[in-house]
């Protein structure tokens, strides 16, 4: 389970770099910062150690830029399509593994105005 543990915490830090890369200055009257953040929504079939240690290192990864809203949508929406076949469906062992993963979007007064969830499960990976 620690490989998978590390392996994920590796696959959030450069999903974090590609979630953003499209934000930029083009328009500074109708930029703000925005944050992507990561959740463990639900922990599934994972055991409690697992579970604890997934969502430490997912509240640990998080990225702020200043862009538009809608190209902090757009990016995010990119980055899970891309991203998507990186999260592990199995412990290496053949069994399956369960959980979901909020990623979201937050203002700078710290609303969400964008999530998307990732399902992990009987080995398939679905974006919401």
């Amino acid at each position: 389970m620690k490989k998978i543990q590390m392996m994920m915490l590796m696959m959030l830090v450069a999903f974090v770099g590609v979630a953003v890369q499209s934000c930029g200055d083009d328009d500074p009257e109708s930029t703000q910062s925005y944050t992507l953040k990561f959740t463990l929504q639900d922990t599934g079939n994972l055991d409690q150690a697992s579970a604890e240690a997934m969502a430490y290192q997912l509240s640990n990864v998080t990225k702020t830029v200043k862009c538009t809203e809608s190209q902090a949508k757009r990016a995010l929406d990119e980055a899970m399509e891309e991203s998507v076949s990186t999260f592990p469906v199995d412990d290496n062992e053949g069994n399956y593994l369960e959980y979901t993963i909020k990623v979201y979007l937050v203002d700078s007064s710290n609303k969400e105005i964008y999530s998307k969830l990732l399902v992990i499960k009987d080995g398939k990976r679905t974006v919401r």
